[in-house]
Protein backbone atom coordinates (compact mmCIF):
# COMPACT_ATOMS: atom_id res chain seq x y z
CA UNK A 1 0.00 0.00 0.00
CA UNK A 2 1.52 3.43 -1.02
CA UNK A 3 2.14 5.85 1.65
CA UNK A 4 -0.89 8.52 0.34
CA UNK A 5 -3.20 5.78 0.48
CA UNK A 6 -1.98 4.62 3.77
CA UNK A 7 -2.28 7.99 5.30
CA UNK A 8 -5.76 8.62 3.89
CA UNK A 9 -6.80 5.65 5.50
CA UNK A 10 -5.82 6.50 8.57
CA UNK A 11 -7.56 9.65 8.32
CA UNK A 12 -10.21 10.21 10.63
CA UNK A 13 -12.40 12.62 9.07
CA UNK A 14 -12.61 14.61 6.13
CA UNK A 15 -13.31 18.87 5.58
CA UNK A 16 -14.70 20.14 2.21
CA UNK A 17 -14.93 23.69 1.18
CA UNK A 18 -18.44 23.96 -0.59
CA UNK A 19 -17.67 27.16 -3.24
CA UNK A 20 -16.09 25.87 -5.86
CA UNK A 21 -14.98 22.74 -4.82
CA UNK A 22 -18.22 20.72 -3.99
CA UNK A 23 -20.50 22.92 -6.23
CA UNK A 24 -20.51 25.69 -8.31
CA UNK A 25 -23.14 27.62 -8.24
CA UNK A 26 -26.28 25.45 -8.63
CA UNK A 27 -24.12 21.85 -10.26
CA UNK A 28 -22.11 19.87 -7.48
CA UNK A 29 -18.47 19.69 -9.09
CA UNK A 30 -17.79 16.14 -10.75
CA UNK A 31 -16.91 13.62 -9.12
CA UNK A 32 -18.28 15.23 -5.50
CA UNK A 33 -21.22 13.14 -4.54
CA UNK A 34 -18.97 9.80 -5.50
CA UNK A 35 -16.23 10.89 -3.54
CA UNK A 36 -18.69 12.27 -0.84
CA UNK A 37 -20.76 8.72 -0.31
CA UNK A 38 -17.08 6.81 -1.01
CA UNK A 39 -16.03 8.85 2.46
CA UNK A 40 -19.17 8.23 4.08
CA UNK A 41 -19.30 4.88 3.69
CA UNK A 42 -15.87 4.28 4.96
CA UNK A 43 -17.16 5.46 8.06
CA UNK A 44 -15.23 9.08 7.87
CA UNK A 45 -16.68 11.77 9.83
CA UNK A 46 -17.37 14.46 6.92
CA UNK A 47 -17.51 18.75 7.53
CA UNK A 48 -18.12 21.48 5.05
CA UNK A 49 -17.19 25.36 4.92
CA UNK A 50 -17.82 28.19 3.55
CA UNK A 51 -16.21 31.70 3.77
CA UNK A 52 -20.21 32.82 2.40
CA UNK A 53 -20.84 35.72 5.15
CA UNK A 54 -24.56 35.54 4.18
CA UNK A 55 -24.86 31.98 4.56
CA UNK A 56 -26.23 30.09 7.65
CA UNK A 57 -25.32 26.62 8.11
CA UNK A 58 -29.09 25.17 7.84
CA UNK A 59 -29.08 27.13 4.30
CA UNK A 60 -26.20 25.68 2.88
CA UNK A 61 -27.03 22.00 4.14
CA UNK A 62 -30.68 22.63 3.03
CA UNK A 63 -28.73 23.17 -0.65
CA UNK A 64 -26.56 20.05 0.13
CA UNK A 65 -29.50 17.92 0.46
CA UNK A 66 -31.36 19.74 -2.67
CA UNK A 67 -27.67 18.69 -4.74
CA UNK A 68 -28.07 14.61 -3.19
CA UNK A 69 -25.79 15.40 -0.99
CA UNK A 70 -25.94 13.69 2.69
CA UNK A 71 -25.01 16.39 5.14
CA UNK A 72 -26.30 16.92 8.39
CA UNK A 73 -26.89 21.31 9.48
CA UNK A 74 -24.19 20.06 12.67
CA UNK A 75 -21.70 19.27 9.93
CA UNK A 76 -21.48 22.42 8.12
CA UNK A 77 -19.55 25.54 9.24
CA UNK A 78 -20.02 29.35 7.97
CA UNK A 79 -18.73 32.56 9.03
CA UNK A 80 -22.55 33.37 10.87
CA UNK A 81 -22.06 29.96 12.95
CA UNK A 82 -19.18 31.22 15.10
CA UNK A 83 -19.51 34.93 14.70
CA UNK A 84 -21.55 36.01 17.77
CA UNK A 85 -19.00 33.67 19.83
CA UNK A 86 -15.67 35.60 18.67
CA UNK A 87 -17.37 39.03 19.84
CA UNK A 88 -18.42 37.30 22.80
CA UNK A 89 -15.43 35.95 23.76
CA UNK A 90 -13.64 39.16 22.58
CA UNK A 91 -15.66 41.94 23.95
CA UNK A 92 -18.85 40.33 25.59
CA UNK A 93 -22.32 40.58 25.37
CA UNK A 94 -22.11 44.49 23.39
CA UNK A 95 -23.33 47.06 21.01
CA UNK A 96 -22.47 46.03 17.87
CA UNK A 97 -23.31 47.98 14.36
CA UNK A 98 -23.58 45.36 11.67
CA UNK A 99 -22.89 46.02 7.86
CA UNK A 100 -24.17 42.78 6.14
CA UNK A 101 -27.40 41.08 5.07
CA UNK A 102 -30.59 40.36 7.56
CA UNK A 103 -28.70 37.32 8.41
CA UNK A 104 -25.54 38.56 10.19
CA UNK A 105 -27.66 41.14 12.67
CA UNK A 106 -29.93 37.65 13.40
CA UNK A 107 -26.76 35.58 14.16
CA UNK A 108 -25.49 38.86 16.38
CA UNK A 109 -28.86 39.04 18.27
CA UNK A 110 -29.41 34.90 19.02
CA UNK A 111 -25.54 35.42 20.64
CA UNK A 112 -26.96 37.92 23.10
CA UNK A 113 -25.58 40.95 21.64
CA UNK A 114 -27.67 44.50 20.60
CA UNK A 115 -27.67 45.45 16.89
CA UNK A 116 -27.57 48.54 16.67
CA UNK A 117 -29.23 50.86 14.06
CA UNK A 118 -27.27 53.26 11.77
CA UNK A 119 -28.53 55.86 13.52
CA UNK A 120 -26.89 55.15 16.28
CA UNK A 121 -24.01 53.95 14.79
CA UNK A 122 -21.95 55.77 17.60
CA UNK A 123 -23.14 53.70 20.38
CA UNK A 124 -21.71 50.73 18.63
CA UNK A 125 -18.58 48.66 20.63
CA UNK A 126 -17.79 46.66 17.78
CA UNK A 127 -18.67 47.23 13.69
CA UNK A 128 -18.68 44.06 11.87
CA UNK A 129 -18.93 43.85 8.01
CA UNK A 130 -20.04 40.96 5.85
CA UNK A 131 -21.54 40.79 2.50
CA UNK A 132 -24.01 43.86 2.14
CA UNK A 133 -26.35 44.21 -1.33
CA UNK A 134 -27.90 47.40 0.20
CA UNK A 135 -24.36 48.90 0.74
CA UNK A 136 -24.45 53.06 0.36
CA UNK A 137 -22.30 55.21 1.38
CA UNK A 138 -24.63 56.03 4.06
CA UNK A 139 -23.95 52.89 5.84
CA UNK A 140 -19.94 53.21 5.06
CA UNK A 141 -19.85 56.54 6.67
CA UNK A 142 -22.07 55.05 10.00
CA UNK A 143 -19.23 52.41 9.96
CA UNK A 144 -16.01 54.66 9.39
CA UNK A 145 -17.19 57.44 11.83
CA UNK A 146 -18.02 54.13 14.73
CA UNK A 147 -14.56 53.09 13.95
CA UNK A 148 -13.06 56.72 14.55
CA UNK A 149 -14.56 56.72 17.63
CA UNK A 150 -13.60 53.90 19.63
CA UNK A 151 -15.21 50.80 18.15
CA UNK A 152 -13.44 47.93 17.44
CA UNK A 153 -13.17 46.94 13.74
CA UNK A 154 -13.93 43.08 13.26
CA UNK A 155 -10.98 42.81 10.47
CA UNK A 156 -7.95 40.59 9.70
CA UNK A 157 -4.40 41.37 11.11
CA UNK A 158 -1.46 41.98 9.13
CA UNK A 159 2.11 42.37 9.32
CA UNK A 160 5.12 42.13 7.25
CA UNK A 161 8.87 41.84 7.58
CA UNK A 162 11.76 42.13 5.24
CA UNK A 163 13.77 39.34 3.45
CA UNK A 164 16.72 39.19 1.53
CA UNK A 165 14.50 38.08 -1.36
CA UNK A 166 11.46 40.31 -0.59
CA UNK A 167 8.78 40.81 1.90
CA UNK A 168 7.33 38.27 4.28
CA UNK A 169 3.55 38.77 5.20
CA UNK A 170 1.61 37.42 8.06
CA UNK A 171 -1.99 37.67 8.30
CA UNK A 172 -3.73 36.49 11.49
CA UNK A 173 -7.34 35.84 12.39
CA UNK A 174 -8.64 35.35 15.64
CA UNK A 175 -10.85 32.31 15.92
CA UNK A 176 -13.40 30.29 18.34
CA UNK A 177 -10.82 29.15 21.68
CA UNK A 178 -8.83 32.09 21.29
CA UNK A 179 -7.33 29.62 18.67
CA UNK A 180 -4.98 31.78 15.93
CA UNK A 181 -5.35 31.18 11.92
CA UNK A 182 -1.79 32.61 10.42
CA UNK A 183 -1.10 32.55 7.01
CA UNK A 184 2.09 33.48 5.62
CA UNK A 185 2.55 34.86 2.13
CA UNK A 186 5.11 36.96 0.20
CA UNK A 187 6.31 39.46 -2.03
CA UNK A 188 8.97 38.33 -4.01
CA UNK A 189 11.92 40.80 -5.67
CA UNK A 190 11.28 41.61 -8.70
CA UNK A 191 7.72 41.15 -9.57
CA UNK A 192 6.14 38.16 -7.80
CA UNK A 193 3.96 36.48 -5.07
CA UNK A 194 3.78 33.62 -3.28
CA UNK A 195 0.83 32.63 -1.05
CA UNK A 196 -1.15 29.30 0.29
CA UNK A 197 -3.34 28.30 -2.88
CA UNK A 198 -5.66 25.26 -3.36
CA UNK A 199 -3.60 22.81 -2.44
CA UNK A 200 -3.70 23.79 1.30
CA UNK A 201 -0.97 22.72 3.80
CA UNK A 202 0.84 20.76 1.16
CA UNK A 203 2.00 23.17 -1.14
CA UNK A 204 1.62 27.04 -2.22
CA UNK A 205 1.09 29.63 -5.61
CA UNK A 206 3.05 31.71 -7.38
CA UNK A 207 2.12 34.60 -9.96
CA UNK A 208 4.61 36.04 -11.80
CA UNK A 209 3.89 39.27 -13.23
CA UNK A 210 6.40 39.76 -16.39
CA UNK A 211 6.41 42.90 -18.44
CA UNK A 212 5.55 42.94 -22.33
CA UNK A 213 5.42 46.31 -22.71
CA UNK A 214 4.45 49.93 -21.10
CA UNK A 215 1.26 49.15 -20.05
CA UNK A 216 1.03 45.37 -20.03
CA UNK A 217 2.02 42.31 -18.79
CA UNK A 218 2.36 38.40 -19.01
CA UNK A 219 0.49 36.75 -15.69
CA UNK A 220 2.22 33.08 -14.60
CA UNK A 221 0.85 30.89 -12.44
CA UNK A 222 2.05 28.41 -10.66
CA UNK A 223 0.49 25.72 -8.64
CA UNK A 224 3.01 23.23 -6.41
CA UNK A 225 2.17 20.45 -3.95
CA UNK A 226 4.27 18.86 -2.00
CA UNK A 227 2.15 15.76 -0.49
CA UNK A 228 0.74 14.37 -3.97
CA UNK A 229 0.29 15.38 -8.01
CA UNK A 230 -2.22 18.08 -8.85
CA UNK A 231 -5.32 16.65 -9.61
CA UNK A 232 -7.10 17.43 -13.19
CA UNK A 233 -9.98 18.84 -11.83
CA UNK A 234 -7.31 21.60 -10.10
CA UNK A 235 -5.59 22.17 -13.50
CA UNK A 236 -9.13 22.71 -15.46
CA UNK A 237 -10.35 25.13 -12.63
CA UNK A 238 -7.03 27.30 -12.94
CA UNK A 239 -7.53 27.23 -17.00
CA UNK A 240 -11.52 27.37 -16.90
CA UNK A 241 -11.30 31.56 -17.54
CA UNK A 242 -8.88 31.18 -19.86
CA UNK A 243 -9.22 30.96 -23.79
CA UNK A 244 -6.72 28.84 -26.22
CA UNK A 245 -4.51 32.28 -26.21
CA UNK A 246 -4.32 32.34 -22.63
CA UNK A 247 -6.05 35.34 -22.40
CA UNK A 248 -9.32 35.52 -20.23
CA UNK A 249 -12.41 35.28 -21.72
CA UNK A 250 -13.82 37.93 -18.81
CA UNK A 251 -12.17 41.60 -19.80
CA UNK A 252 -12.74 45.45 -19.63
CA UNK A 253 -13.68 44.96 -23.59
CA UNK A 254 -16.78 42.89 -22.36
CA UNK A 255 -17.03 44.40 -18.92
CA UNK A 256 -15.78 41.30 -17.55
CA UNK A 257 -18.82 39.69 -18.21
CA UNK A 258 -20.36 40.91 -15.30
CA UNK A 259 -23.96 39.41 -14.05
CA UNK A 260 -25.36 41.54 -11.82
CA UNK A 261 -28.45 38.92 -10.75
CA UNK A 262 -26.26 36.17 -9.80
CA UNK A 263 -24.73 38.80 -7.35
CA UNK A 264 -27.72 38.43 -5.60
CA UNK A 265 -27.27 34.74 -4.96
CA UNK A 266 -23.88 33.51 -6.03
CA UNK A 267 -20.99 35.78 -5.95
CA UNK A 268 -20.67 39.13 -4.84
CA UNK A 269 -18.76 40.80 -7.47
CA UNK A 270 -21.04 38.83 -10.54
CA UNK A 271 -17.97 38.23 -12.44
CA UNK A 272 -18.01 33.90 -12.29
CA UNK A 273 -16.04 31.94 -9.64
CA UNK A 274 -12.40 32.27 -11.29
CA UNK A 275 -10.29 34.83 -8.84
CA UNK A 276 -8.11 35.65 -12.20
CA UNK A 277 -10.86 37.69 -14.03
CA UNK A 278 -11.72 39.11 -10.36
CA UNK A 279 -8.09 40.03 -10.23
CA UNK A 280 -7.98 41.63 -13.52
CA UNK A 281 -10.77 43.11 -12.87
CA UNK A 282 -9.24 45.29 -9.99
CA UNK A 283 -5.82 46.17 -11.83
CA UNK A 284 -7.39 46.96 -15.83
CA UNK A 285 -10.22 49.48 -13.65
CA UNK A 286 -7.88 51.85 -12.25
CA UNK A 287 -6.44 52.80 -15.92
CA UNK A 288 -3.07 51.90 -18.27
CA UNK A 289 -1.28 54.25 -15.96
CA UNK A 290 -2.23 54.99 -12.01
CA UNK A 291 -1.16 58.21 -10.58
CA UNK A 292 0.08 56.64 -6.76
CA UNK A 293 0.04 60.49 -5.85
CA UNK A 294 -3.63 60.33 -5.71
CA UNK A 295 -3.58 57.02 -3.61
CA UNK A 296 -5.03 56.99 0.40
CA UNK A 297 -3.48 54.41 1.54
CA UNK A 298 -4.45 53.14 4.78
CA UNK A 299 -2.96 50.58 7.92
CA UNK A 300 -3.96 47.74 5.92
CA UNK A 301 -1.81 48.38 3.02
CA UNK A 302 1.57 48.67 4.95
CA UNK A 303 2.46 45.55 2.87
CA UNK A 304 2.13 47.94 -0.40
CA UNK A 305 3.92 50.37 0.65
CA UNK A 306 7.21 47.95 2.48
CA UNK A 307 6.87 46.46 -1.37
CA UNK A 308 7.03 49.65 -2.76
CA UNK A 309 10.04 50.90 -0.52
CA UNK A 310 11.65 48.51 -1.29
CA UNK A 311 11.52 48.41 -5.19
CA UNK A 312 12.59 52.05 -4.84
CA UNK A 313 15.96 51.30 -3.12
CA UNK A 314 16.33 48.28 -6.16
CA UNK A 315 16.06 50.83 -8.67
CA UNK A 316 18.21 53.38 -7.27
CA UNK A 317 20.86 50.56 -6.62
CA UNK A 318 21.07 50.08 -10.12
CA UNK A 319 21.09 53.76 -11.46
CA UNK A 320 24.06 53.70 -9.32
CA UNK A 321 25.28 50.96 -10.86
CA UNK A 322 25.08 48.49 -8.63
CA UNK A 323 23.95 44.69 -8.62
CA UNK A 324 19.83 44.64 -8.07
CA UNK A 325 18.52 42.43 -4.90
CA UNK A 326 17.70 39.23 -5.34
CA UNK A 327 19.78 38.41 -8.08
CA UNK A 328 21.50 34.51 -8.06
CA UNK A 329 24.77 33.92 -10.19
CA UNK A 330 26.26 31.13 -7.86
CA UNK A 331 23.91 27.79 -7.70
CA UNK A 332 25.36 26.95 -4.34
CA UNK A 333 23.20 30.10 -3.21
CA UNK A 334 20.40 29.13 -5.07
CA UNK A 335 18.52 28.06 -1.68
CA UNK A 336 16.05 29.50 0.69
CA UNK A 337 14.71 27.87 3.31
CA UNK A 338 13.34 30.70 4.83
CA UNK A 339 10.80 30.65 2.24
CA UNK A 340 7.99 29.18 3.80
CA UNK A 341 4.53 29.53 2.91
CA UNK A 342 2.33 28.81 5.88
CA UNK A 343 -1.23 28.26 6.38
CA UNK A 344 -1.78 27.08 9.52
CA UNK A 345 -4.00 26.65 12.65
CA UNK A 346 -2.21 28.15 16.63
CA UNK A 347 -3.49 27.86 19.64
CA UNK A 348 -3.87 30.93 21.87
CA UNK A 349 -1.15 32.36 23.55
CA UNK A 350 1.38 31.63 20.63
CA UNK A 351 3.91 33.65 19.10
CA UNK A 352 2.96 33.33 15.38
CA UNK A 353 6.62 35.28 14.76
CA UNK A 354 8.00 33.04 16.92
CA UNK A 355 6.36 29.48 15.84
CA UNK A 356 7.44 30.95 11.91
CA UNK A 357 11.26 31.77 13.11
CA UNK A 358 10.96 28.33 14.69
CA UNK A 359 9.73 26.47 11.51
CA UNK A 360 12.69 28.79 9.84
CA UNK A 361 15.19 27.33 12.32
CA UNK A 362 14.54 23.99 11.20
CA UNK A 363 14.57 24.42 7.65
CA UNK A 364 18.03 25.90 7.66
CA UNK A 365 19.19 23.19 9.80
CA UNK A 366 18.00 20.55 6.70
CA UNK A 367 20.28 22.03 4.14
Amino acid sequence: MSPTRRSLREMRGFVFDLDGCVWTGEVLMPGAAETLGHIRQQGKSLCFLTNNSRARARTMQGKLARLGVEAKEAEVLTPLEILGEVVAQRWGRCPVLAIGGPELAEVLREAGHTVVPIGAAGEATVVVVGNDFDFTYERLTAAARAVAGGAVFVTPNIDAEPTDFGVRIYTTRQQPGDNVYLRVSYFILPNLSAFPGQTGGQGYSVNWHVPIDDTHHWKYSFVYSAGAPLKRELVGRERSELGPDYRLARNAGNRFLQDRDSMKTKTYAGMGSGFQAHDAFATASQGAVQDRSEEHLVSSDKVIVAARKMMERAISDVQAGKEPPHVIRNATENRFPHFLVISDMLPGGNDWKGYTKNLEAEARAKV
